[in-house]
């Protein structure tokens, strides 16, 4: 259990970080106002279809690097 509960603030801190370092980068305000403006005139279900793919394959990597990332620390050196 408690293996369980130090994985996941592993896990938690992790993500945290990979989040933090993204968020200037990837911009959210500035990316919604380009999608908007891109997807103008698009009937609204297309705009769902394309917002919902784009999470997916954004959150994707980002989960998969914080989960690495964890998985890395919680290795540490080897002695």
């Amino acid at each position: 259990m408690h293996e369980a509960l130090s994985y996941l603030l592993h896990l938690g801190y992790a993500t945290f970080l990979a989040l933090a370092a993204l968020l200037p980068i990837v911009n959210p305000i500035a990316s919604a106002a380009l999608f908007l403006a891109l997807t103008q005139g698009q009937p609204p279900l297309v705009q769902q279809t394309l917002s919902r793919k784009i999470a997916v394959n954004s959150a994707t990597p980002k989960a998969v690097s914080a989960s690495f990332i964890s998985a890395m620390n919680r290795v540490g050196p080897q002695r």
